[in-house]
């Protein structure tokens, strides 16, 4: 007998790591925080400690993409996640500095 193989069962299935996308998430959720008052204490302090987040996620991510051997996709999205988090980190921090000089 001939069998056919299906050429899908020799690949790995791939999916999105699920730590990239919430690294994406929070890095949004803080930015849209920091734009709603990242210079008031609460709103500025909940922005920086998303954006934390955010960067610790997007580390991990890549990590576990790096070592899933094509498995996990998602490099983009957590590339992307780490830059909302440091932008927003180095935003609250800035703007907490202007208004410690300027009060």
């Amino acid at each position: 007998m001939n069998s056919i193989e299906n050429p899908s069962s020799t690949q790995p299935e791939t999916s999105t790591n699920p730590l990239a996308l919430a690294s994406l998430i929070l890095g949004v959720l803080g930015i849209i925080l920091f734009c709603a008052g990242g210079f008031f204490a609460l709103p500025g302090l909940v922005s920086a400690l998303t954006g934390l987040a955010a960067v610790i996620t997007g580390h991990v991510a890549l990590r576990q993409i790096r070592n899933s051997q094509g498995r996990q996709t998602g490099d983009g999205t957590a590339m992307a996640g780490l830059l909302l988090g440091y932008l927003q980190i180095v935003g609250v921090i800035s703007l907490w500095i202007v208004s410690a000089f300027v009060a």
